[in-house]
């Protein structure tokens, strides 16, 4: 369950299956608020070596489009954790917290508004998961790693992507 995904340090990612969604997704905003709530109260590390609480000022929440934030932020109000700042990359640039939540919004290549470039830019998607000092969560949708990029640079964006949402192998 998402209670053993979410916990301790690093990049988790949390594949959501959806279909036709573009630029907002109930399906993410769902799983975004759970995971905020399984989140507070979490005991996390600081990068001074201080043992914290998780608290709902810890958590970002970032989204590529204006649609999904303002979902998210309705959605999160609607379960009580409308503290949690929500926005854009761009909106959190040069911000950190404790914890970065990153919906990436579209159920597919097909579905990206602006393109999947946009989405998968190397570094929109660093900005956005290193805003979390100790633990980031990529919420996507699988399908998004199903497409046939046509150029370059969108084969390396592709494979970034899939290099970051692929488990390491566990040694023994």
């Amino acid at each position: 369950g998402p209670d053993a995904i979410l916990s301790g340090a690093g990049v988790r990612w949390l594949p959501v299956v959806h279909e036709a969604n573009g630029p907002r997704s109930r399906e993410e905003a769902e799983v975004v608020a759970d995971a905020v709530e399984a989140l507070v109260g979490r005991t996390w590390t600081s990068t001074d070596g201080r043992r914290l609480e998780v608290e709902l000022h810890d958590i970002i929440v970032v989204a590529p489009y204006n649609a999904q934030v303002d979902l998210l932020r309705r959605t999160l109000a609607v379960a009580g954790l409308g503290e949690v700042p929500v926005g854009t990359v761009d909106k959190f640039q040069g911000q950190e917290a404790a914890v970065a939540i990153v919906s990436l919004t579209a159920s597919s290549a097909a579905d990206v508004p602006r393109g999947i470039s946009f989405l998968l830019q190397r570094n929109r998607l660093n900005v956005a998961i290193s805003r979390g000092q100790w633990a980031a969560y990529l919420i996507h949708s699988p399908a998004l790693r199903d497409y046939l990029p046509h150029t370059p640079q969108a084969l390396a964006e592709l494979s970034g992507f899939i290099r970051l949402t692929t488990p390491a192998p566990t040694a023994g």
